[in-house]
């Protein structure tokens, strides 16, 4: 299933689904979804059963609930404090027109952990420097 960002999905859970945990039944309905993404979501509040936001992402689910997911809107990419990793070690070895053979130092994160993560990383260098 192609979902766009900013979508809205609604589920009504059928009777052998009940007594799943929320974040496992968004996980089987969305197959490329992971369980840590529906458990951000719902932290985020993006999921409500019935007319409740819900805080717990192994709430327990009863046959007939109406589960809402509004999904995230696509967050523009920032170059956060990318001018840190300026001394951090990362150098380019080797460069061809189709690959780039990147020296990472151990500390360096290579992507965010979450999308609330503030902290430079290996990625925001290459979208600087590539």
């Amino acid at each position: 299933m192609n979902i766009l960002p900013g979508s809205n999905h609604s589920f009504m859970v059928p009777p052998e689904k009940a007594g799943m945990r929320l974040d496992a039944f968004l996980t089987e309905q969305f197959v490329g979804y992971s369980r840590s993404f529906f458990t951000r979501a719902i932290d985020d509040g993006l999921v409500t059963v019935g007319t409740k936001i819900v805080t717990k992402s192994g709430t327990v689910l009863k046959a007939g609930d109406s589960i809402h997911v509004n999904f995230p809107a696509l967050v523009a990419p920032s170059l956060k404090n990318v001018h840190a990793l300026k001394d951090a070690g990362i150098a380019v070895l080797h460069q061809e027109t189709d690959f780039a053979i990147i020296y990472k130092p151990a500390g360096v994160t290579v992507h965010p952990p979450s999308e609330k993560n503030t902290n430079p990383t290996l990625v925001d260098w290459l979208i600087a420097n590539f």
